[in-house]
């Protein structure tokens, strides 16, 4: 809001005033005075009146202008010009419904962190907004304001969506963020962006709808994670809009942690969980409207989208009591991602199963006990050697991905991890053994796959031993050759930004990675038959100092 704004509305609240009065009261010129009343009578703030040919100005009835009467005459003696100006307005807009941090509010009103620590400071001198845990949110003892705030967004987003279409519809909004229900021949602004049933639609799902939805944002960008928590926001308690919303998540083979984060900076967590729990368990969630499991199987098959089974850790149990019960020789298995995660309540279920076995013999046993429960090696090949890997799935959807040794790029399974694992539980001729949180961490920095970013994310909230991860990646480099460290390096730094988690120690970390990288370099000039350390630094434009010792490390491995 802009303070000449506020301080003309503060005058008004005694009653009724004139253009030359306020002029004379704010010292301003009649112009600039005219051009800011017109500005307040487009917006619905003041109404003006002709009285013996004399304009007089009052404050409307409009909701925002009723608030803005009821908040200043709750506050006697407050600054309004100063708490509501001077990009203050946005700060408490932003937090508007929640609390936000010093870095979430820079990050969301593209203000400096040095300003915006300002406007938190004027605001919380008067008691605006209140500090917890890190994170301001408006002081509850300010509740004028936030009823102020709220029918200020509430009156603009529908003047907004109003000029978009007369039979609009804001089912859902916070501050300048809101859901717009529109007819679908409607033609939205370019900074609307398609969410809801029409992103639904634009995925491949053609559902017969005469409107179409949109979400509008400053703050931020709209990805598909946010539009199964759209469909239920917008719906709420409704149970066919939680089946679309499930149908989405489907089709877009979206990650739970992404959606959860989506659903928490919307105020919706509680029931996106539901949808989650509905999804892993196939039964109904109390206190939620959601569909019988048979009616949203239906209506994926009608739509093409395919079901991808999720496991509980119940299923999990019971799925590795029955391959026990098949084994004709005791195998030990090594949980190595989600499997372990489920079974230590790090995540409610998972799609793929990892798991490793620690020789050819055991792998063998294993493939014969899946094929005779109807698997089948849809990836790779069950013939048991060192190193071999294969995908086995059967017609329940469940599948495995079971390796022999090394995993992926070749990292090694090795004693150490043996000796860190936890063992689970004995199914017949079956060893269930979960590996430890932070081999499993080491697992999954090797993978490019979005989810599992997510997993290394709740990971690191478990209390992890780095030590034991970075003297890990030391050691599969020295096992295999690969720079292990630069490629966690790059897994720490990508969590680092964007998670805001920081992980201890790596600065020892990125010397491990360059004394390896640097390794690697002179290894390959070696076998290109430079020979002397002045040879290969000045191939390498490198100190003579760094080959030599990088020369006498190398042949302390050999």
């Amino acid at each position: 809001m802009k303070r000449l704004h506020i301080a003309i509305l503060v005058r008004l609240l005694d009653g009724l005033s004139t253009p030359s009065k306020l002029a004379n009261e704010l010292n301003l010129t009649p112009g600039r005075i005219s051009r800011a009343l017109a500005e307040l009578v487009e917006g619905g703030w003041v109404g003006v009146q002709r009285v013996k040919k004399r304009k007089q100005i009052r404050l409307s009835d409009a909701e925002h202008a009723r608030a803005f009467r009821e908040l200043c005459l709750s506050n006697p003696g407050t600054k309004f010009e100063r708490v509501l100006a001077y990009g203050r307005f946005d700060v408490l807009s932003a937090v508007l419904g929640r609390g936000l941090s010093v870095a979430d509010l820079a990050r969301l009103t593209r203000f400096s962190v040095s300003s915006v620590r300002g406007h938190l400071r004027t605001l919380a001198a008067v008691g605006a907004v209140a500090k917890s845990k890190r994170e301001y949110r408006i002081n509850q003892e300010f509740r004028r304001l936030m009823d102020f705030l709220s029918a200020y967004w509430r009156t603009k987003n529908s003047r907004l969506a109003n000029e978009v279409s007369g039979q609009a519809i804001i089912p859902w909004q916070r501050g300048p963020e809101f859901i717009a229900r529109v007819p679908a021949d409607a033609v939205p602004p370019k900074n609307w962006r398609p969410t809801g049933i029409t992103a639904l639609r634009d995925a491949g799902v053609d559902l017969i709808t005469e409107f179409a939805e949109y979400f509008a944002s400053p703050y931020v960008k709209l990805e598909p994670e946010h539009v199964p928590v759209h469909l239920l926001l917008s719906h709420p308690n409704d149970a066919r809009y939680a089946a679309y919303a499930l149908l989405y998540l489907e089709k877009m083979r979206l990650a739970e942690p992404r959606v959860r984060e989506a659903a928490s900076y919307h105020g919706a967590i509680d029931v996106i969980n539901a949808l989650f729990r509905f999804r892993s368990t196939h039964a109904p969630v109390e206190g939620f409207s959601l569909p019988s499991w048979e009616e949203f199987a239906k209506l994926a098959s009608e739509y093409g989208v395919r079901i991808v089974a999720n496991f509980t850790a119940d299923d999990l149990r019971a799925r590795f009591k029955e391959i026990g019960g098949h084994l004709r020789a005791p195998v030990a298995v090594y949980l190595i991602g989600g499997g372990a995660m489920a079974f230590r309540g790090l995540k409610d279920a998972t799609k793929d199963v990892d798991l490793i076995v620690t020789t050819p013999a055991q792998f063998g046993h294993l493939a014969k006990a899946l094929t005779a429960l109807g698997f089948k090696a849809v990836v790779g090949s069950p013939v048991p050697v060192v190193g071999a890997s294969a995908i086995f799935a059967d017609d329940r959807g469940f599948r495995l991905d079971v390796f022999c040794q090394s995993v992926l790029r070749g990292l090694v399974f090795t004693k150490a991890m043996q000796q860190r694992s936890e063992k689970l539980v004995n199914f017949g001729k079956l060893q269930l053994f979960l590996v430890s949180n932070e081999d499993i961490f080491l697992f999954k920095s090797i993978t490019e796959r979005p989810r599992d970013l997510d997993d290394m994310t709740s990971l690191a909230r478990t209390n992890l031993n780095w030590e034991t991860i970075y003297r890990e990646a030391e050691e599969q480099s020295k096992i295999s050759g690969t720079i292990w460290p630069a490629f966690l390096l790059v897994k720490l730094e990508e969590l680092e930004d964007t998670k805001g988690i920081a992980a201890p120690g790596l600065a020892r970390l990125r010397k491990l990675a360059e004394k390896f990288m640097l390794e690697w370099l002179v290894a390959q000039k070696l076998e290109r038959g430079l020979r002397t350390a002045d040879d290969i630094a000045r191939e390498l434009g490198l100190p003579k100092s760094w080959i030599e010792e990088t020369l006498k490390s190398l042949k302390g491995h050999s």
